[in-house]
């Protein structure tokens, strides 16, 4: 190739929502609804990485547009949760995509209630 490539535009994935069971805990990010209306048409499974660690979660969706006005500017869009409500156990970690929805299942380390997903 030639050229140096041109630094990815990073844009932060502000909503996501979460379900909290005994000892695991949910997260959820909805395309449609947290990215912008349509975006789950410009991503699928390969564009999707997770990164877990003991007390936080990265998820990064790769080469997803940044606004249905701006189709061919793609960006990396992030969601960055640290440090987590509690401790996870990062081996056990289930992702599961959907044409419009990710979630991330975590394993708590200490069964228990979670108020909210990030310690303040």
């Amino acid at each position: 190739g030639g050229g140096g490539s041109q630094p990815r535009l990073v844009k932060t994935i502000e909503h996501y929502t979460f379900a909290d069971g005994e000892d695991v805990v949910s997260i959820y990010v909805n395309f449609e609804t947290d990215l912008w209306p349509g975006a789950s048409n410009y991503i699928s499974e390969p564009n999707v990485k997770v990164d877990c660690k003991a007390s936080s979660l990265d998820v990064w969706l790769d080469s997803v547009p940044v606004s249905p006005q701006n189709l061919q500017h793609l960006a990396v869009w992030r969601l960055s949760l640290s440090p987590l409500f509690s401790r996870v156990e990062p081996s056990l970690l289930e992702v599961k995509f959907r044409s419009k929805k990710l979630t991330l299942r975590l394993t708590k380390v200490k069964a228990g209630p979670w108020k909210k997903v990030l310690k303040s």
